[in-house]
């Protein structure tokens, strides 16, 4: 009998099924890493943005905002009621010039709380953040992931008079919903 070089069916198709098993196993296990990084770098970028307008504000020696936009070419703050940001700019709010804008990835949504008045961000020159009518402001940004895994599928940007902290919270999988408690 000569000797058979090569794999039979039996062994080719086991070979398959044992690696569609371990892809499988690898998707579920890397999908929750996924969404915490996603959740990480577009809390990270909105903090970025928030640390430009305040440098902003203090070299020009006059307020920016920080906003949601009603779309990716707006030149002005959208305002009105709290809705989820698909888009935001930072803006002088004296001549409406554009310092930067940005997007929120897919996916993700990103509320502010009801201290934002409008959802806007004004930074006085001295780089303290303050709400539209000029009074100290505290109030939070939060970015939320619509999924229950991982379990920490929020992180929240709490501003404060001369700080902003991140942190991580667990809203379930419809907590993206609702805007964030004020500080």
């Amino acid at each position: 009998m000569k000797p058979h070089h090569g794999l039979t069916l039996i062994e080719l198709v086991t070979a398959l099924a044992i690696l569609a098993l371990l892809t499988w196993l690898g998707v579920a296990f890397l999908q929750p890493m996924m969404v915490a990084n996603r959740l990480t770098s577009q809390t990270n970028e909105l903090l970025a943005a928030y640390q430009t307008a305040r440098a902003e504000a203090i070299r020009l020696n006059r307020p920016v905002r920080l906003c949601r936009a009603a779309n990716a070419t707006a030149v002005a703050c959208a305002g009105g009621a709290q809705a989820a940001w698909a888009h935001w700019i930072i803006v002088r709010p004296d001549n409406n010039d554009i310092i930067k804008r940005g997007e929120i990835r897919p996916n993700l949504v990103v509320r502010a709380s009801s201290n934002l008045t409008n959802d806007i961000i004004v930074i006085r020159s001295d780089g303290l953040p303050v709400n539209t009518g000029g009074s100290a402001l505290t109030g939070t940004l939060q970015v939320c992931a619509a999924t229950a895994n991982p379990a920490e599928n929020a992180r929240r940007i709490r501003i404060e008079l001369s700080r902003a902290v991140v942190e991580r919270a667990s809203l379930g999988a419809g907590g993206c919903a609702n805007a964030p408690g004020n500080n």
